[in-house]
This record gives structure tokens, C-alpha cells and sequence, in this order.
């Protein structure tokens, strides 16, 4: 068929919400309320007399004026684009077409991201008049502009992530406020950095580093982020029996790798932002692993099954949470590693325990104390939800402020029972352990005792064989599903 329009040659769902997005209220409205809150900005510049104490101000607030509907609004309305579809049900017809759930949510972040680059060009008439009122650098405006739209786009993809997750309506949008605060924050300090001091000049005055190889891995693992956002969308929308999270874990592990690489890296420019962005990212995955339903549908996991060689592939790459605990694992034995060349063994070991033990605590928790439920007795395929994760998670780190709090608080009563249920929350224990929290446990009075270290050991220990154990019972089930013949 011959092509007529541009448009045919698009993804039908980017046709769909651009169209849709651009003749919206939401879209019209921050295009009208941006372009009049920069022309009355720089009105004010043009009419006033200004000082450089004035013109800061008014950079601040001519900023603050782009901010408000690339970083804010246009992110609001991709998770209203989705979760809208969800309420309404009109999700389902348009997965019957040929249109995969990683296109249909591809699609909506496209068409985010087209409206935030709108938003741009528009203002760049508003930042070459700033270049004219003199005292600005335009190259540092043009970037620090880019920048702005790289966390557009950054936060619109988490929001899309999560606004189809099966969670209650405030709990979602207040999940939604934190991440999007903390990496919108955490971007802009990193990217405005950059913009302003290092890209502009290349280097700091005698550091005789070049930061660019930090700087582009930091941009490295926020791409990473983007498409695991995209990919953990998409499962979510996907229906059950083709909800594949390989993708998404080999995404986590390769955030892994780029960590790694930028920790070799002669320059510590980014650095800990960039790996620590790759390590949350890791984390947020083996979450989302190990409280992923192992649906008993046969067709999830035959492509596991049908080779030996597969097989081990699926303990950490198969849909369910008895291959989360096994992707957990994995991140914990990776981490494990990378520390070796750093604080040896025992270094080795304690952030493989922390990690482990505290990321698997809650499913422990979750599958002991509720064994008895009868729609878990018998049922293997029930992992804890998040908001009982979240909840096991902040119990056991509340219980790791005891021991601080004794310390500082100058108490040996306090710093004993705070000893004791520190182990209780292994992330934290291991953190005190290798010098993370300053003086913790130099102090008179306060050097952590051996007991402690035995019961960190053993609460490990218990975590670990209780994950393993039913995590093997899990997959014996998912075995025997697989290997029966189908219904005729």
C-alpha cells in the first residue's frame, strides 16, 4: 500500500497521543502558561535596570519557569495516560491488535517525550534573549536546558513505570512523588554540574582528569534506567501468560557492568552518583523479582525446560518470585565480588550477607508466617506483595536506629539492646561494619561485641536456607506443571 502521510510510517499509539496530547488541556495549557511566565520574565529583564544580584534572581526564577512544565506537568500527564486506560478498561481491545505492551507503552513515553522537546524549542527564543541582556553564558543555558529535558524524559519514564502498578491510588502517586523527587534532584545536581563547570571548561583547574568518561557513564546508566522503567511498564500492562522479565534483568545487570566500569575509572567525576543510580536500579529489580506472582501457567516457563542448558537460566531470568530469590542472589554474589579487590573476604562476605539478607528478609517473613493461610498452604506461587515488603523492610531498618541512637546518646544500656537487633536489619549491620557510618563502633564504650557478630551470622544464615528451601519447593511445583502433559 502506498504511504500518504508522514504519520503512517509512526507508531499508531505515538499518532494517537500526540494527537490526543497536543490538542489536550493539559499539553495547551503548560505550552500557554510557560510561554506567558517567560515573556513576562523577560519583559522585567528588558524594562529594569539590572544588577548582578537582580539578574540572579531572575535567572532563578526564569529557570524555575522552565521547570514547572518539562519536569513536572508533562511527567503528571504520561502516568495519567496510562492509569486513565486502566480505570476506563481500554487497554484490552488495543493488546488484541498486533501492538505489543512494550509499543503501547513505548508509544505514550514517546509521545511525552515529543511534547517535552515542543516545550524546549519553544523556549529557546526566551534563553537567546537572556544571551543578549548580557551576564549569561549561552552555552551553559543551552545545556542546562538540555538537561532539563534528558530528566523530562528520565521522569516520565518512572512515572509510566508506576502508575499501572496494582497498588492503592494514594499509595501510588506518593511512591511516584519520592522517586521523582530524589532522581529528579539527583539528576539536575549531576547534569547542572556538569553544564556549568565541567563540559564548558573540560576539566577542573589542576585535577588533570578528564571527566567526560565519568560523565558519560552517569548518562550511560540513566539510559539504562529509562528502558528498565519502560520494560516494567510493559509487564505490568502485559497479560499474564506473555509477561517475559528477562529483559528487564539483563537491563539490571547491565547497569551492574557499567557501575563496574566506572568504578575503574581514573577520576572520581560522577562516579558515586552514576553507581549508585546502578545499584538502586539492581535493587528496585530483585524487589520487583521476588514480589512477582508465579502464575502456574505452563507456557511462562516451557522455554526454560525445554533444554538442560536453560534450565540454570531460568533460576534467575524466569517470570515468578522463586526466580527473583535467585536473581537476588546473583546481585548479591556480583556485588560480592566486585568488593573483593577492596576490603578482601571479609568485605566479600559482608556485603554479600547485608544485601541478601536484607533484600529476602521480607519474603522469609512473608512465606513462614503465613504458611498456614489456606490460599498459601498448598500454593506455592504467592510471594509477598510490595506494601508487605515495604513494611518488613521499614520495621527491620527502624530497628537498626537503636544502636546509633545509643551511641550518640552516650548510653551502654541502649548500645547493648541496639547490638543485639542491629543484625535484624543485615544491610545496616554490614554497613557499621565497614566503617559507613563514621565513628560507629570506634567510640568508647561503644565497640560492636562479638555476640553481635554471631547473631548477624546467624540471622543470615536462617534467611538464606528458608529463601533456598522454599524457593526449591517452589520450583519442584513449577517442574511438575511443566512436565505434565497438556489438557486435551
Amino acid at each position: 500500500m502506498k504511504v500518504r502521510e508522514a504519520s503512517d510510517r509512526l507508531s499508531p499509539i505515538i499518532v494517537k497521543e500526540l494527537r490526543q496530547g497536543v490538542r489536550g488541556h493539559l499539553f495547551t495549557g503548560a505550552f500557554l502558561l510557560q510561554q506567558l511566565l517567560l515573556v513576562g520574565i523577560a519583559s522585567l529583564g528588558l524594562a529594569l535596570d539590572t544588577n548582578p544580584g537582580s539578574r540572579e534572581f531572575f535567572s532563578f526564577v526564569f529557570w524555575v519557569f522552565v521547570t514547572i512544565p518539562l519536569v513536572l506537568i508533562l511527567p503528571l500527564g504520561a502516568a495519567v495516560s496510562i492509569s486513565g486506560e486502566l480505570s476506563a478498561n481500554t487497554l484490552e481491545p488495543v493488546l488484541l491488535t498486533r501492538l505489543t505492551p512494550w509499543r503501547l507503552v513505548a508509544g505514550k513515553w514517546a509521545a511525552t517525550a515529543s511534547q517535552a522537546l515542543v516545550l524546549a524549542t519553544a523556549a529557546l527564543p526566551f534563553v537567546l534573549v537572556r544571551y543578549y541582556l548580557g551576564a549569561v553564558e549561552i552555552v551553559q543555558d543551552l545545556l542546562f536546558l538540555g538537561a532539563y529535558v534528558c530528566c523530562s524524559l528520565l521522569l516520565a519514564s518512572v512515572a509510566v513505570a508506576i502508575s499501572p502498578a496494582r497498588l492503592s491510588a494514594l499509595f501510588r502517586w506518593v511512591l511516584m512523588a519520592v522517586l521523582c523527587l530524589l532522581l529528579g534532584v539527583s539528576f539536575m545536581m549531576t547534569a547542572g554540574r556538569a553544564a556549568y563547570w565541567r563540559v564548558v571548561y573540560s576539566h577542573v583547574p589542576g585535577a588533570g582528569v578528564d571527566p567526560w568518561a565519568g560523565l558519560l557513564g552517569f548518562m550511560a546508566v540513566s539510559l539504562i534506567a529509562v528502558l528498565a522503567a519502560l520494560e516494567a511498564s510493559a509487564l505490568q500492562v502485559a497479560p499474564a501468560a506473555s509477561a517475559r522479565p528477562l529483559r528487564l534483568r539483563m537491563l539490571a545487570l547491565l547497569a551492574l557492568a557499567a557501575a563496574a566500569w566506572i568504578g575503574v575509572l581514573p577520576t572520581d567525576e560522577y562516579r558515586a552518583m552514576a553507581i549508585v543510580w546502578a545499584l538502586g536500579l539492581a535493587g528496585a529489580v530483585a524487589v520487583a523479582g521476588v514480589c512477582e506472582p508465579a502464575h502456574p501457567i505452563r507456557s511462562r516457563y516451557a522455554p526454560f525446560f525445554r533444554r538442560r542448558l536453560l534450565v540454570p537460566l531460568g533460576w534467575f531470568l524466569a517470570p515468578g518470585w522463586p526466580a527473583g530469590v535467585g536473581f537476588v542472589l546473583l546481585v548479591a554474589s556480583l556485588a560480592a565480588v566486585a568488593a573483593l579487590p577492596f576490603g578482601g573476604l571479609g568485605m566479600a562476605l559482608l556485603v554479600m550477607g547485608g544485601l541478601a539478607g536484607t533484600l529476602l528478609l521480607p519474603v522469609v517473613v512473608w512465606r513462614t508466617l503465613f504458611r498456614r493461610v489456606p490460599a498459601l498452604a498448598d500454593n506455592p506461587r504467592y510471594g509477598p506483595s510490595f506494601p508487605m515488603y515495604l513494611l518488613v523492610t521499614l520495621a527491620s531498618a527502624a530497628l537498626s536506629i537503636i544502636a546509633p541512637l545509643g551511641m550518640n546518646q552516650a548510653s551502654p544500656a541502649l548500645w547493648t539492646v541496639g547490638c543485639i537487633v542491629l543484625p535484624l536489619c543485615p544491610a545496616a549491620f554490614a554497613a557499621g561494619r565497614l566503617g559507613w557510618y563514621g565513628s560507629y563502633g570506634d567510640g568508647a564504650g561503644t565497640t560492636v561485641p562479638l555476640y553481635a557478630d554471631v547473631i548477624f551470622t546467624a540471622v543470615v544464615s536462617a534467611v538464606l536456607a528458608a529463601a533456598v528451601w522454599h524457593t526449591v519447593r517452589a520450583w519442584r511445583e513449577i517442574g511438575r506443571l511443566v512436565r505434565q502433559p497438556p489438557p486435551a
